[in-house]
């Protein structure tokens, strides 16, 4: 029988959470080697509209099956530069 106690419990989930970025990490970087230039490129034509961005960032997390991995890619491609900041603004 497993030991239930709080820090057990506390211990498991932070090894979980540090797992997960890890994961991440390795998905992000290993698709910016393999499909760096190729990925900026179809990124940036795909997020030109709303409905484009919409449809793109859900094929890619189906075919990423990750949503995490997804966002950590869009972040990183935005801070680089590569990807604008206007398929998530809205207008009122």
């Amino acid at each position: 029988m497993m030991d239930s106690s709080p820090i057990i419990i506390v211990l498991n989930l932070a090894a979980a959470a540090a797992l997960l970025i890890w994961a991440v990490r390795l998905v992000r970087t290993g698709f910016e080697r393999a499909f760096g230039s190729q990925l900026r490129l179809w990124l940036r034509r795909s997020t030109g509209n709303r409905l484009a961005a919409t449809g793109t960032g859900t094929l890619t997390a189906i075919l990423l099956q990750s949503s995490t991995a997804v966002a950590m890619l869009l972040a990183g491609f935005m801070a680089a530069g590569s990807v604008g900041s206007t398929a998530g603004n809205q207008s009122c």
